[in-house]
């Protein structure tokens, strides 16, 4: 009895060992760093264009998200950038999340048009494998909203494109895409946010627009299963040799 309680502690604590291993190789806490911004999580559009950066972990995940550039603002209606929050998306798969907060809004015929750019660079060694678009927002009558990006590489190789559209008027009301990559470092993104009426009495807006980055995961992680195994692997032994 005594050999078989010594088996069984002895397998447990190898299997807790080894995933304690597993989860104490990645960094498991949640945050957001910000540069050149205010805010020490969060930094606005107009603060993100003029040189900030932020850098998002999550997890395993860290990405780092910099050299923002406004490519073109058109607008006939008040958009004003320092208004727009970007904060970071640091449960589950990184990202950001870019805050309407009434600025990306039109109604009857008015419309807006941002194309901006930016790199996100992957800090933990291990790439980016996927892309996620989402957006939130409403459109009535011919309003319609429309976010696509265009994916390259760190070469300027063209991986792909995403969008999220809602457009009542042709019953689309696509609001999530998710664009499946090869495994790399860097990504370029290209976004290009379009909200726009076409008659009186039209409305669209943009609440939110989440951009996230899915990553592969280290192979240590893999020992927190093994431990387990390790554990029921033990005590199937022990029960067999008692039987």
């Amino acid at each position: 009895m005594y050999t078989i309680i010594r088996k069984v502690k002895q397998a447990t604590l190898l299997g807790c060992l080894l995933s304690v291993l597993a989860l104490s190789s990645n960094s498991l806490q949640a945050s957001t760093i910000t540069t050149n911004c205010l805010g020490p999580t969060s930094c606005t559009l107009a603060e993100l264009f003029a040189g900030g950066t932020m850098q998002v972990s999550s997890g395993y995940s860290t990405m780092l998200f910099y050299n923002f550039q406004l490519e073109q603002l058109i607008s006939t209606t008040s958009t004003n950038l320092s208004l727009i929050t970007v904060t970071g998306l640091d449960t589950g798969n990184v990202g950001f999340r870019i805050n309407g907060n009434g600025q990306l809004a039109i109604t009857n015929t008015n419309f807006i048009s941002l194309k901006m750019g930016y790199d996100a660079a992957s800090l933990s060694g291990h790439g980016s494998i996927a892309n996620l678009l989402a957006i939130g927002g409403s459109a009535t009558g011919s309003g319609m909203v429309q976010v696509d990006d265009a994916v390259f590489n760190g070469q300027n190789a063209y991986m792909g494109g995403l969008q999220a559209v809602i457009d009542p008027y042709f019953g689309s009301n696509q609001t999530s895409d998710k664009l499946d990559t090869p495994k790399i470092v860097i990504d370029i993104i290209e976004k290009n946010i379009l909200v726009q009426g076409k008659n009186a009495g039209d409305t669209a807006q943009i609440t939110f627009i989440d951009q996230r980055h899915q990553v592969s995961e280290p192979a240590s992680l893999g020992l927190f299963g093994l431990g387990l195994a390790v554990i029921w692997m033990g005590n199937r032994r022990v029960v067999r040799s008692s039987i």
